[in-house]
C-alpha cells in the first residue's frame, strides 16, 4: 500500500487522537519525528556573523605624563548580526504501508538516516554592497530577507504502530510535515583583510520535525458475525511503515539594508 501526499509547511500541530464521523471507521492519529543535518559549502551569498568594528589594547595613563604599564585597557567594539534561519518551501512523503498479523510489541525506537542532497537555487541577486552611492540623502535603515542558499535533504524513516484493537484494512492516509527547528551553525570563516565583516565559508544546517498522519481505517469488528476463526485470518494488528521525506529548506538571512531618502 502506498501513499505519495504533496505538502506545504504546516505551522500548527494536529489533534494526537480522533475518530471520524463515519460509521464504523475510525482514525489514529501517528506523530514520527525526524532529526537531521547536512554540511553545506556552497551559497548564494556568504552568512555574515559577528564581526569587530574597533579594538584597541595599551596601558592606562593615569597621570597624563606617563603610562601605567601594570594597568592595560582594552576596548572592543562588535556588530551584531541577525543569525540565519531555515524556512520549509516544499515537502513531499512517499509511504508504502504494510499490515502485519504480529501483535507483539514494537521497539520505540524507530530506524531513521538521511540521505542529503544540496542544490542551491542559481538566481540573479543585487549585490547590497552598493547601495551607500548617494551620500547626500538621509538614510532609512530596513531588515530584509536574502536567501543564501536553498537545499534539498532526503530522509528514510521506518514506523511501526500497534493498533490496539487490530484493523481490518486501511481507508484513507493524510500526512504533514511540520518543522520544530531549523539552525544554521558556522564551521569556519572566510579570512579576509576586512575586518569590519566576517562570513562564513561552510557550516551545518540542522533540521527538526515530525510527520503528523492521520490514518482513516475499518477496526476489526466482525460485522459479517462469520466464525471467529475466518474472521481473524482478516484482522491485523500492526503498521509497518518505510517513509521517505523530500525536504526543500531555504536558508535566509536579515541584512540591514540603507535607503537614501
Amino acid at each position: 500500500m502506498k501513499f505519495n501526499n504533496n505538502h506545504k509547511n504546516v505551522n500548527k500541530n494536529s489533534n494526537l487522537i480522533g475518530y471520524n464521523t463515519s460509521i464504523g471507521n475510525q482514525v489514529q492519529h501517528i506523530k514520527v519525528p525526524f532529526s537531521t543535518h547536512i554540511k553545506i559549502d556552497d551559497f548564494l551569498q556568504q552568512p555574515i556573523f559577528v564581526h569587530t568594528a574597533e579594538r584597541s589594547f595599551n596601558f592606562k595613563d593615569q597621570t597624563g605624563m606617563s603610562p601605567d604599564f601594570e594597568t592595560y585597557q582594552l576596548n572592543t567594539s562588535s556588530y551584531y548580526h541577525e543569525e540565519p534561519y531555515g524556512r520549509l518551501v516544499f515537502s513531499n512523503v512517499h509511504a508504502m504501508m504494510n499490515l502485519n498479523k504480529e501483535s507483539s510489541r514494537v521497539s520505540k525506537k524507530n530506524n531513521d538516516f538521511q540521505q542529503e542532497i544540496m542544490k542551491p537555487i542559481k538566481q540573479n541577486t543585487n549585490s547590497l554592497d552598493g547601495h551607500d552611492i548617494l551620500n547626500t540623502f538621509p538614510i532609512a535603515k530596513f531588515l530584509i530577507p536574502v536567501i543564501l542558499g536553498e537545499y534539498d535533504i532526503e530522509i528514510v524513516l521506518e514506523k511501526n504502530t500497534l493498533m490496539d484493537k487490530g484493523i481490518i484494512k486501511i481507508l484513507d492516509v493524510s500526512t504533514e510535515v511540520v518543522v520544530t527547528n531549523c539552525k544554521f551553525l558556522p564551521s569556519n570563516f572566510i579570512h579576509s583583510s576586512d575586518h569590519m565583516k566576517q562570513t562564513a565559508s561552510n557550516g551545518i544546517l540542522f533540521v527538526e520535525g515530525f510527520i503528523q498522519e492521520s490514518i482513516e481505517y475499518l477496526p476489526a469488528i466482525n460485522w459479517e458475525k462469520i466464525s471467529p476463526r475466518e474472521w481473524l485470518k482478516k484482522v491485523y494488528y500492526r503498521v509497518d511503515q518505510k517513509i521517505m521525506v523530500h525536504l526543500k529548506i531555504q536558508l535566509l538571512q536579515l541584512i540591514q539594508f540603507d535607503h537614501r531618502i
